[in-house]
Formats: C-alpha cells, sequence, structure tokens
C-alpha cells in the first residue's frame, strides 16, 4: 500500500503535464505551465521555448511571403500599364495579357497556401460562430442563392484548428457551391468519432465522375472560362490534409458537387 501511494505522488507530475498537453493539442492552451516540480522545469521551459519559435518562424514565413508577393506585383503593374502603348502590335499585347494575368493568378494562389500552410499549436475555433460568419458572408456575396444549414454540434464546440484555417477550408468550399449552384446550397456540420465532418453539396450541373480527380489539381481548370475554379479546393485539401483529414468529392443525389471533409481531434 505505502509503495502503490509512493508511486502515484511520484507520478502526479507526469499526468499534469500528460493533461496540460492534451489541453495543448486540443487548443485549449498554447504553452504548458512552468510551475512543475524542480526536476521537470528545464523540461517545459524548453517544449515551451520550442512552441514560442515554431509560432514565430511561421510568422515571419509568412510576412516573407506577403513581402514577396507585394515586390512582384508592383513590376508586373507596370508591365501591364506599358503593353496599352499603341506602338505594341495587339496580338502581342493580348499575349502578354494573359501571361500577366496567369502570373498574377499563380502568386494569389501561393500568397493563399503560404497564408495558411502549417499549423498554430495551441488553436482553436468556435465552430458554429466562424460557421454562421462564414454562412453570412457567403450569402452576401451570391445574394440569390440559398445555403441552408444543419447541424448537431453543442453550441460552445471548439476545434482544435487554427481560425484562418477553418475560415480557408470552409469558406472556399461554400464559395465554391454558391458559385455554381442553380439555387441551393446545403451545409451539414456533424461530430462522429471525435472527427468533426463537414458537408457541402449544391443543386448546380456538378460535373463528370471522371473529372472529379481534377477539382485539385493545380494546374486544372474545368472551366476555363471562370478564373481560379479548383484553385481554393486545393488549397483547402492541403488544409486539410496539414490537419490529418481528408476530403471525398462524388456527384450529389441534388445533382451538383458533393464535398466531404474530415477533420480529426486529434492527429
Amino acid at each position: 500500500m505505502i509503495i502503490f501511494i509512493g508511486v502515484t505522488i511520484a507520478l502526479k507530475p507526469l499526468k499534469m503535464m500528460s493533461s496540460q498537453l492534451t489541453s495543448l493539442k486540443n487548443g485549449e492552451r498554447n504553452r504548458l505551465d512552468e510551475n512543475v516540480p524542480e526536476e521537470f522545469t528545464e523540461l517545459v521551459k524548453h517544449l515551451n521555448r520550442l512552441l514560442e519559435s515554431y509560432d514565430k518562424k511561421l510568422s515571419r514565413s509568412r510576412h516573407l511571403a506577403a513581402d514577396i508577393s507585394h515586390s512582384l506585383k508592383t513590376p508586373l503593374a507596370v508591365i501591364n500599364s506599358m503593353i496599352n502603348d499603341e506602338a505594341i502590335p495587339t496580338t502581342i499585347a493580348s499575349q502578354i495579357k494573359s501571361q500577366l494575368s496567369e502570373m498574377h493568378e499563380l502568386i494569389d494562389t501561393q500568397m493563399r497556401k503560404t497564408e495558411m500552410s502549417g499549423q498554430y499549436i495551441g488553436k482553436a475555433t468556435p465552430i458554429i460562430e466562424r460557421t454562421l460568419a462564414l454562412v453570412d458572408v457567403v450569402s452576401r456575396i451570391y445574394p440569390y442563392k440559398q445555403i441552408h444549414l444543419q447541424e448537431t454540434l453543442p453550441r460552445e464546440l471548439v476545434w482544435p484548428i487554427d481560425e484562418r484555417d477553418f475560415n480557408e477550408i470552409l469558406g472556399n468550399v461554400l464559395d465554391n457551391a454558391s458559385k455554381w449552384c442553380s439555387q441551393e446550397v446545403h451545409l451539414h456540420l456533424k461530430l462522429h468519432d471525435d472527427t468533426l465532418t463537414i458537408l457541402v453539396e449544391d443543386d448546380g450541373p456538378g460535373v463528370a465522375s471522371h473529372q472529379l480527380a481534377d477539382l485539385t489539381r493545380r494546374q486544372k481548370r474545368l472551366d476555363e472560362k471562370t478564373p481560379g475554379y479548383g484553385l481554393g479546393l486545393s488549397i483547402v485539401e492541403e488544409i486539410t490534409n496539414d490537419y490529418g483529414g481528408a476530403m471525398h468529392f462524388s456527384i450529389s443525389p441534388k445533382g451538383g458537387l458533393r464535398v466531404l471533409i474530415e477533420l480529426p481531434r486529434s492527429i
């Protein structure tokens, strides 16, 4: 009995650290409590320094990407203004404009991917609050389309995902569905086996079954007349994969595209 009590007391700090690490993973805290027994002090401080260093490096990489994007767009804008010169043949000017447009699009796409790449450890997002906000924003962009939300989640549910990443995931999928639907988009949120599932489907023309695999290909557009088609879904897939999740495409019974996203609580 005495041995059991002694072992229990000795393991108490480890259980406390294990609990804090779980909270960190779930986004309930962003650092470990340094008020621990002396033998664990250096370990905890070192882990906190690593977390802080990771966050700083992630922020720096995103700021650097923004600076590079701005630096590239300025000379591109100058070139774009120069090709309006009447001395440049119309056919050549048209080709240059086309290439400039593709370069702008590529910069924007890579910028968005950089902004959303990597996870801020210890961050969590209130799912219902952000979902309602995103539905409102997309509804304003497409006022003649209807987004129907069905969910069975607790009001207070928070999920271990950076808010910007969640916005990018749900925002892109809702925007894509609203853009292509005839009238309605249906959004379903469920919690199943510690996994958050997001299902979005629309009543639009959809895509052929053999084209589903092309939806997230970076240089592939299923409709060349609409800039950016599929690029947003490519970003969504990358972010989802970063969180150990998965994204699936299928044809909706409503006629359009059906997108299923699964985000596990832990990786």
